[in-house]
C-alpha cells in the first residue's frame, strides 16, 4: 500500500449493497492490520483504508 506508517488510518467495511458494515480508526504500525469480522455474515466485503493524508487503499475481503 501507499499509506503511511505511524499514522491514523480510518478502515471501513462495506458490503455488496454499498452498506457500511464496520468503521474504525487505528494507528497504521505495520504493513499489516488485524480486523475482528466475527460479527460478519459470510459474503464478500469491500475494505477501505485511509490515512490522514487522504491515501486510500481498496481491497476485496472474502468471508466463508
Amino acid at each position: 500500500t501507499n499509506l503511511a506508517l505511524g499514522t491514523q488510518v480510518e478502515i471501513e467495511i462495506y458490503n455488496l449493497l454499498g452498506q457500511q458494515v464496520y468503521a474504525k480508526q487505528q494507528e497504521l504500525k505495520s504493513a499489516t492490520l488485524q480486523v475482528d469480522i466475527n460479527t460478519l455474515n459470510s459474503g464478500v466485503y469491500m475494505v477501505k483504508l485511509t490515512d490522514e493524508a487522504g491515501s486510500q487503499y481498496s481491497h476485496k475481503l472474502i468471508k466463508r
